[in-house]
Order: structure tokens, then C-alpha cells, then sequence
């Protein structure tokens, strides 16, 4: 049995000196993007009332039964007979619901953007401004909102980490990251600052010299349907019961190969992440 992660009252002093010798990488998960995205338990609840509501799918239930997130998914994706690709879309509709509906339309149009952007001069700063304002809004009370000026201060301080680790397929760590690089190192001479963090979402994505890989191990769902394929990941999705069984059958699959370097050669932070999970144990 897992047991209880630390808080903010009790957490070690160890980032500094581990710094100095193999490093640390940060491994997040669905717990950081709560509650403004939805965990794994209720995407599962909302595919079934969107995909297949004339089917009796009591997902409190099967919860209690010991069904796990990824096998309620992969029950609504058995029954919706959807392709793969038409099921990461709804997914994608699904996972950003309560976002945008936290957002005018014409906003909207503008913060998708924004998150699906590798480079921050991509978007015209007033359009980073526009999800600035979002931002200390109505992400504000995620973790993920209160870990980034902690990661940039880290990086200020020589301590920054070998890698951020995301099983999330969103990018609400990464962009809130850029947004506070914008906001602390643009000037008018050099409105957009230099890269800090690569987004990293298959084996053969490049990595910038000094640049921080930022890993989507469980791919990157698009958020709409116009979008680069170098902005999404979803051969790489890992939603499903049967695409974490493959995973977990494969150690040489470029997750796994990816997250194993980084626990064996340095010291690794989780949060927002669940060790009770027999998935995230495997």
C-alpha cells in the first residue's frame, strides 16, 4: 500500500543538494490540472453520458466494484464504436468542457491557440496577455498554477530540473510555465524570451541546447481539430485499458525508456499523481 505523500508542513529539504549531484526530474499528473479539468473518474462518467447515454453505465458502481478509470474509458470506447481518432476528439471535448466554458467564444479561440503553441512567439503578446488574464483567473487554484513560479524559481537558483515528466495529455503545466517566462524576461528590445522548456511528445522530437524537456509520456490530445500535428500526440495516447497493457509489455517504448532513465539515474518529485494506481505502480 502507497503511503501518504508529503505536504508543504513536512517536506524534505533534498532538491539542493540532489541538484548537485544526479539531478531531479518532476513527474506530474491529473492532480495538478484539478479542478478546472476533470480526473480520470469523472472523464470516464461524462464519455459514458455523452457517448452512450441510453446505456445504463453506473460508473459510481463499477468504482466501487474496483473498476479502474482506464477500463471504464475502455468500456465506453468498446460500446461508442467510434475510430481511434474520433474518440480522442470527443475525449478532447469532453477534457476541455469546463475550461471553455469558463471563457467567452471569442477568448476561446484565442487561449487554444495560446495552448497549443511551442514557441512563445508564435501568438502576438496580446494574445499570451488574454490567457495571462485566465490564468490568475480561473486557473488560480490549480496546482499546477502554484508549482510554476516554484519550478522558474528553481531554475533562477541554479536547481532547475533534468526534466518535467507529464501523464497528463494536457499542456496547462507547460503553457503556464511560458506565459511567467514572457511576463518575467520580455522587454520591449526582446518581447519574447528565450526557450526554456522543449516540448518533448515522441522520440523524435528535438531538444534545444540548454532547454528543459518537458515530456507528454501519455501523449497530447489536440484541442481542436486545427492543429499542428507537432502540437498533439495522439499515437502516443495512453487512455485505455488496452493501451496501458501495451505499454507496460513493452520496456522499450520510448515512455517507458524515457520515464526508467530518469528514476534510475536521478531523484524524482510526484505530484498530482496516485501510487495506489496499479498502473502507475507498473
Amino acid at each position: 500500500m502507497a503511503k501518504k505523500g508529503f505536504t508543504i508542513d513536512n517536506l524534505p529539504n533534498f532538491l539542493a543538494p540532489s541538484a548537485d549531484k544526479a539531478g531531479w526530474t518532476l513527474c506530474i499528473g491529473a492532480g495538478t490540472s484539478l479542478p478546472i479539468f476533470p480526473d480520470w473518474y469523472s472523464l470516464s462518467e461524462q464519455l459514458a453520458h455523452n457517448l452512450v447515454p441510453d446505456l445504463p453505465f453506473n460508473i459510481t458502481a463499477m468504482k466501487d466494484s474496483g473498476f479502474s478509470p482506464d477500463s471504464l474509458i475502455q468500456m465506453v470506447k468498446n460500446v461508442c464504436k467510434l475510430s481511434d481518432h474520433d474518440f480522442s476528439m470527443r475525449m478532447s471535448e469532453v477534457l476541455y468542457t469546463n475550461l471553455k466554458s469558463n471563457i467567452t467564444p471569442d477568448d476561446w479561440d484565442v487561449v487554444s491557440k495560446i495552448m497549443q503553441t511551442d514557441h512563445l512567439s508564435h501568438a502576438p503578446v496580446q494574445e499570451w496577455k488574454t490567457f495571462i488574464s485566465y490564468r490568475d483567473s480561473i486557473l488560480s487554484n490549480t496546482t499546477a498554477h502554484r508549482i510554476a513560479p516554484v519550478i522558474l524559481k528553481a531554475i533562477e537558483h541554479d536547481v532547475a530540473p533534468k526534466s518535467i515528466i507529464s501523464f497528463n495529455a494536457e499542456p496547462i503545466l507547460l503553457i503556464i510555465l511560458n506565459s511567467l517566462i514572457l511576463e518575467k524576461y520580455s522587454d520591449d528590445d526582446h518581447p519574447y524570451p528565450k526557450k526554456i522548456f522543449c516540448k518533448m511528445t515522441n522520440g523524435i522530437s528535438h531538444q534545444g541546447n540548454k532547454q528543459i524537456p518537458f515530456y507528454f509520456c501519455h501523449g497530447l490530445l489536440p484541442i481542436n481539430e486545427n492543429v499542428h500535428t507537432c502540437s498533439t500526440s495522439l499515437d502516443k495516447l495512453v487512455f485505455l485499458e488496452e493501451e496501458y497493457l501495451q505499454l507496460a509489455n513493452n520496456s522499450f517504448s520510448w515512455q517507458a525508456t524515457t520515464f526508467l532513465n530518469a528514476c534510475t539515474t536521478q531523484h524524482i518529485v510526484f505530484i498530482g499523481t496516485s501510487l495506489t494506481d496499479p498502473n502507475m505502480r507498473r
